[in-house]
């Protein structure tokens, strides 16, 4: 059963002179790829203000070389910009599914900025940011397309709530290290926040910039401090968020749900997310490195693009049972 997403919750279209494309080629690559961008200056969904919303879509240049017909889009983590998953875009660009991140101004304009109540729908402006990018693609790519959601970390509950409202056009659901996957209090949210600055963030710090764009590291300081508030209460909400009910509704209408999971992830404990979610979720997948953590994405950007492949492949297999 599929629904249609409200009206006056998500704006169904978008001006075509407010999408700007640029194309450009690699020739180095083994099957030549290409990047879109796009964006949109909206306002429907703020109390007050206004904004604009950023994509960056990769796929490849070749119709033949396209091995599934869904766009995955890549819903950035707490605290990340979109160019944090650009790597990962890419990776799967090349190997033959089209993905895209999703990002905005973080600001809701001067005097929205100053508008409170757009401070206590934080979690719903992201979904509905990336429903609109979602928009933009279908216009970048002249058709109307099917989705996958990807959300790593906070990602997970926007891709959810995105899923959960988008089911018409949304095929499945990819969570990686989400919040909202097993029981725990906001003060032990707290604390694995602290473990994971002090630990797998700091040690690992120079191979997150060395293996991402150069402009990432800008981008990370750009992203949390423009709109602080924002940005503190986006942390708030994930880290006390449950998604099991929203996981459970998706499975019973037909949208297919997956988890990936770390060895050593601080923030979404692999055994915790086993324990809780597993008869909520389609499926669980542990990545092969007892070494992996919460910014495997970051870090692995090729290991987690073959395991969202892999996961595409095994639903696009013939099933006798539902997910």
């Amino acid at each position: 059963m599929a629904i249609s997403v409200p009206e006056e919750l998500y704006p169904p279209q978008l001006p075509e002179r407010e999408i700007d494309v640029i194309s450009s080629r690699d020739p180095t690559e083994p099957i030549p790829i290409h990047k879109l961008t796009g964006r949109a200056s909206i306002g429907d969904f703020l109390g007050f203000g206004g904004m604009s919303v950023n994509v960056g879509y990769w796929e490849p240049v070749n119709p033949v070389d396209f091995k599934h017909d869904e766009r995955v889009g890549l819903e950035h983590g707490w605290g990340a910009p979109p160019s944090a998953y650009e790597s990962l875009a890419k990776a799967l660009a090349l190997r033959g599914v089209g993905a895209f991140t999703i990002g905005d101004s973080r600001s809701f304009g001067l005097l929205g900025d100053l508008y409170l109540p757009n401070y206590f729908n934080v979690a719903e402006i992201s979904s509905k940011v990336a429903w609109t990018t979602m928009k933009i693609v279908e216009r970048l790519t002249e058709g109307e397309r099917s989705f996958v959601m990807y959300g790593h970390s906070m990602g997970g509950q926007t891709a959810t709530n995105v899923s959960d409202f988008g089911r018409g056009k949304i095929r499945g659901l990819i969570v990686d290290g989400s919040c909202g996957a097993e029981e725990h209090d906001f003060i032990e949210s707290w604390s694995r926040a602290q473990r994971f600055t002090g630990g797998e963030f700091t040690a690992r710090a120079c191979e997150i910039v060395m293996a991402n764009p150069p402009r990432l590291l800008p981008d990370l300081v750009y992203h949390a401090l423009r709109n602080l508030p924002r940005t503190l209460l986006e942390g708030i909400n994930a880290g006390s968020t449950n998604l099991h009910e929203s996981w459970g509704r998706l499975g019973k209408l037909g949208v297919r749900t997956a988890a990936i999971q770390s060895a050593r992830d601080v923030f979404s404990p692999a055994d915790a997310v086993e324990r809780d979610s597993s008869d909520v979720l389609g499926a669980i997948h542990r990545r092969d490195d007892p070494e992996s953590g919460h910014l495997a994405p970051q870090l692995d950007p090729e290991g987690t693009a073959d395991i969202i492949i892999a996961i595409l492949d095994e639903w696009s297999r013939p099933s006798l049972t539902p997910a």
